[in-house]
């Protein structure tokens, strides 16, 4: 009976124990003691299908991509658009054209005076024109960038470009008939300089609605390179306005056969842009997809995710190895990945250094001396090879230390250069030494030190001397 009623009690307990451990997990879920095992993000589906990264290439960039400047906008995603016809632009909100008119467009050209994927007004026609606004910011002061230039066919010729809020014009800058012009208070100033046809202008513009009575603005030109030539400052708007939410491109209504051209577009407000970033070329991101994108971006070196329009020029990065990676999502909110993409930075040529044992002189060696050449080339992509001659000799190939045991006795030229894996080659080295005659040493008695036996005897000799000039004298 004893042992039964134990079995019964232990059954009991192992219940017990067995019902608290299944209801535990529960109850702490329930208080939100543990997160419960289940997956609640969506990760992205890495597929090679969906995401191609075409540039930048898995190889080593010696120079930045030509005709490709960073931007908040540029035009590197848009095709051969037409607007309205063959499909939209990214950095278009709003256009006009009269459609009556044949040749009045605004499209998107591949190539001009070396910008790639520019934007470009075509207006052949005498009192019409063609506009494009960009709208999708709204700002009370901030600086905007970009490139713009002039194509003359015939008479009359220009482009304006204007800041407005709601339709209203706050100012307008033009290059109008081989001038700079724009308004200060609604007065043309006529100018501000003069600019050639067929070349790029970077045009800086910085704003702001808050100064007493109209705001103001200040308008830099500088050529290509960023020298600048041209400036108009602290000029009033030419009406009162609480902030900037339009960006207005206009073709010239009075002008004959002429074309404009605009290319990257940096705004202030961007946090991903810094303002000068548009100076200098950089490196395509260009990229394909299998499916219709809602959205796309990117991640450079393992960072944040920037968002794009697609395909984007980033700023030339330093010398060293990167990663970029592209990211995005369908109308279905799929989240997608392309592979991670590395590839190599390398501008800078490598360093060499020469090191040996001079005698003396710095300059003066023996035929014994070793020479040893080092190189570096820091985060680049590696030294391929180090070259030395010997006065007029043919290179060799350092494949390790040398001497000048084989030459007679005189001066000598070492030079020397390293090259490194992605083909840049180092300015060459010089380096003069005398080989001279290694001075011939006392003879020594093997097993002795010859001055210190040359000493003792020395100290023997006087200590002998001694003794016997004093038995002399007794």
């Amino acid at each position: 009976m004893k042992k039964l009623k134990k079995k019964l009690t232990f059954v009991l307990f192992f219940i017990t124990f067995l019902g608290i451990c299944t209801a535990l997990p529960f109850i702490l879920i329930q208080n939100n003691l543990v997160e419960p095992n289940i997956q609640k993000h969506v990760f992205p589906k890495p597929s090679q299908q969906e995401i191609d990264i075409i540039t930048p290439g898995n190889k080593s960039y010696l120079e930045a991509m030509s005709g490709f400047y960073p931007a908040t906008y540029g035009f590197e995603s848009d095709t051969r658009a037409r607007l309205p016809d063959w499909g939209t632009i990214a950095f278009v909100d709003t256009f006009y054209r009269d459609y009556s008119i044949t040749y009045l467009w605004a499209r998107v050209e591949a190539e001009w005076q070396g910008h790639r994927k520019i934007l470009a007004f075509i207006d052949h026609q005498v009192n019409h024109y063609v506009y494009v606004r960009h709208e999708s910011f709204n700002e009370t002061s901030g600086t905007i960038e970009w490139f713009w230039g002039i194509n003359k066919i015939g008479t009359n010729f220009g482009s304006y470009f204007r800041l407005m809020q709601s339709g209203t014009i706050a100012c307008e800058i033009n290059m109008d008939e081989g001038n700079f012009t724009c308004s200060d208070a609604g007065i043309i100033i006529p100018d501000v300089g003069y600019y050639d046809f067929d070349t790029w202008y970077h045009h800086k513009l910085s704003f702001d609605c808050s100064g007493a009575g109209n705001g103001r603005y200040t308008w830099v030109i500088s050529y290509e390179n960023g020298t600048q030539f041209a400036a108009a400052t602290n000029m009033e708007f030419e009406n009162n306005v609480d902030s900037i939410d339009t960006i207005h491109m206009e073709s010239n209504f009075a002008g004959g056969s002429h074309r404009s051209y605009f290319d990257a577009f940096g705004l202030s407000w961007d946090p991903n842009y810094n303002l000068g970033d548009n100076l200098n070329e950089g490196l395509l991101l260009n990229f394909t997809g299998t499916i219709d994108f809602n959205w796309t971006g990117y991640s450079f070196d393992g960072q944040s995710i920037i968002p794009t329009f697609g395909n984007h020029t980033i700023p030339f990065p330093n010398d060293g190895p990167h990663t970029i990676q592209v990211f995005a999502n369908d109308s279905m909110a799929q989240f997608y990945q392309s592979e991670i993409r590395h590839f190599m930075v390398d501008t800078i040529a490598p360093n060499s250094l020469i090191s040996f044992g001079p005698y003396k002189d710095p300059n003066k060696v023996y035929k014994s001396t070793i020479f040893n050449i080092t190189a570096d080339d820091g985060v680049g992509s590696g030294i391929s090879s180090i070259k030395y001659k010997i006065n007029d000799s043919n290179l060799f190939d350092y494949s390790g230390s040398f001497s000048l045991f084989s030459y007679d006795y005189g001066d000598y030229i070492i030079s020397y250069y390293a090259i490194d894996l992605a083909g840049h080659i180092e300015e060459e080295n010089t380096l003069l030494v005398e080989l001279v005659k290694k001075p011939s040493t006392p003879p020594t008695i093997p097993g002795y030190n010859i001055i210190l036996l040359i000493s003792i005897i020395c100290i023997v000799s006087i200590v002998v001397f001694e003794r016997g000039y004093k038995s002399i004298n007794k």
